[in-house]
């Protein structure tokens, strides 16, 4: 006795069965202020259809470059054709500015063609920005001191940068 088995799908009509996929492996990526971050992600045109993708960041702040770029090339895009059932990868490169100070700063990623979308959430989480100056009231780095005798001098440390500066310790050599 022999057994056909007869699969059917139902659509219902006017629905579409397009799909993107986006994956990255790292969503929260930590950056010190000033340098740049870069977010691997995977495009998947989940659908039977080729299709060209707009590419949209939302919630970057202000003063921070954004750029993306399609995986192991150097140039900017803003949108990626996908043929059905293809994944290309792009880099959501950020750069935040020397002076931000450190926090938690959320930004949205999108893939959108017509109706057909999806969203990453990412994160970067900006440590701050680590700088100290040193210099002395009269802005004189050298000193005159007499052998024998005790010389003093007077040095003033800022912190320069956005975030704390610990552990700061001064020598000093004959």
């Amino acid at each position: 006795q022999d057994n056909l088995k007869i699969v059917i799908g139902i659509q219902k009509e006017g629905a579409t069965a397009d799909k993107i996929k986006m994956v990255t492996l790292y969503p929260v990526v930590g950056t010190p202020a000033g340098t740049s971050i870069q977010f691997n992600i995977d495009l998947t045109n989940e659908g039977r259809t080729d299709r060209t993708f707009e590419l949209i960041v939302k919630g970057v702040p202000q003063l921070w470059t954004t750029a993306v770029e399609p995986a192991f090339e150097k140039k900017q895009i803003s949108t990626i054709s996908l043929k059905a059932a293809e994944t290309k990868g792009v880099n959501l490169i950020l750069t935040p500015p020397e002076r931000q100070g450190p926090g938690e700063f959320p930004v949205t990623f999108q893939a959108r063609s017509g109706s057909v979308q999806d969203t990453l959430e990412l994160k970067v989480e900006v440590t701050g920005s680590y700088d100290i100056t040193v210099t002395t009231p009269t802005g004189r780095l050298n000193a005159e001191a007499v052998a024998g005798r005790e010389s003093v001098m007077s040095l003033l440390v800022a912190n320069t940068g956005t975030a704390e500066v610990k552990g700061i310790s001064f020598s000093s050599t004959k």
